[in-house]
Formats: C-alpha cells, sequence, structure tokens
C-alpha cells in the first residue's frame, strides 16, 4: 500500500515561503530519500524562470515511510516556528506536534487502499 502526501501552504505565500518551501523539499528528499516534486504557480509573461513554489507533492510512498516524513517535518518546524504544521486526513485536521507518529503509520496501514494525505503549512 502506498500513501500520497501533498504539503502546501493555507493562505498566501510570499517570495521568502516559496523559497522556505523549495528548502523544505530538498530537506525532506534528502532525509527520507524519496522523490519530492516541486508545483510551482504559473510564472507572469515575460518571466523567464518558473514561478513561485506553492506545494510539494510525494506520489507512491510506502506507508512505513510516513513516520519519517512527519518526523522531518516535525524538526523543520521546530527550527522555523513563522509556520504551523498540520495533517488531514479523511477531513479531519491534527497539528503535527499533537500527532502520534507509529500510531498515525498503523492507522493508515490498516485501510484497505492507497490514500492521500494533506498537510497544510500555515503561515
Amino acid at each position: 500500500m502506498t500513501v500520497d502526501v501533498y504539503i502546501g501552504f493555507c493562505g498566501n505565500a510570499s517570495k521568502e515561503d516559496a523559497y522556505e518551501l523549495t528548502h523544505l523539499a530538498d530537506f525532506i528528499k534528502k532525509e527520507c530519500d524519496v522523490f519530492v516534486q516541486i508545483e510551482r504557480e504559473k510564472p507572469g509573461s515575460g518571466v523567464k524562470n518558473g514561478g513561485l513554489a506553492v506545494g510539494i507533492a510525494i506520489t507512491n510512498l510506502m506507508v512505513t515511510s510516513i513516520g519519517t516524513i512527519f518526523a522531518t517535518l516535525a524538526y523543520w518546524n521546530s527550527k522555523k516556528t513563522k509556520y504551523s504544521i498540520s495533517v488531514t486526513r479523511d477531513n479531519v485536521t491534527e497539528s503535527i506536534g499533537n500527532l502520534d507518529f507509529k500510531q498515525y503509520q498503523q492507522e493508515i496501514a490498516m485501510l484497505p487502499q492507497d490514500h492521500r494525505i494533506q498537510i497544510n503549512i500555515k503561515i
């Protein structure tokens, strides 16, 4: 069984926030050894580079890796106190600081099908 994880901002993100999100993607890739896709907003006309980073997508993540992702996010959040991180599954949202990562991973593993988890970063 696999899980799709999407990490994005709630509200309007600044250039600094987009920069931090790009660094978070690199940190997750390094610490969790997963393929990370950065989603960007469409650039304005006449702009050469891609737009600002607005999200991180991790697809086909093995359930056994979800605890590592959460621990990595919790560590990043402890260093970036400007943000608060919450996790949404089945319309239930919890702060990442309140999650029991092992229990959460076990609950996901018991689900009958692949699953999507939404992780929101509040500015």
